[in-house]
């Protein structure tokens, strides 16, 4: 009886490439944007800069009879680290509001605001800048 061991190679090269590519680094930059109820909600911008990134939030903010409006807010403070993009922008009153961007693969994540992870808004790439 012959052992082949071309089957068993062919299996831990494909472990390997499927392990490489959940664990590789992904990169935030690119175009996201965020749908509440089929409309446009919520938008990062993110571009790379030096050693980092940069970007800018758009809102769409709704009111009742009238066409959404936009509000760009530049992001600032951003970090990135395991698959996780933070920073921060200015809120309605001046005062800093934090965001954690994680991305679950390279073109989904999920977008928190400060600490609460029980609610986020599930954002898409729409392009790679």
């Amino acid at each position: 009886m012959t052992l082949s061991f071309r089957p068993i190679a062919a299996m831990l090269l494909g472990i390997v490439a499927m392990w490489s590519q959940e664990t590789k680094s992904l990169s935030p930059e690119g175009t996201w944007n965020g749908y509440m109820d089929g409309n446009p909600a919520i938008a990062l911008n993110v571009h790379r800069e030096g050693d980092g990134f940069a970007g800018a939030v758009t809102f769409f903010v709704v009111t009742a009879g009238a066409e959404p409006v936009r509000e760009v807010k530049p992001m600032r403070r951003l970090a990135f680290k395991s698959n996780s993009l933070r920073f921060v922008i200015s809120g309605p009153a001046g005062d800093d509001v934090e965001f954690t961007f994680r991305m679950q693969h390279e073109d989904l994540g999920q977008l928190y605001r400060g600490s609460d992870t029980t609610e986020s808004i599930e954002l898409k790439r729409k392009s790679v800048k």
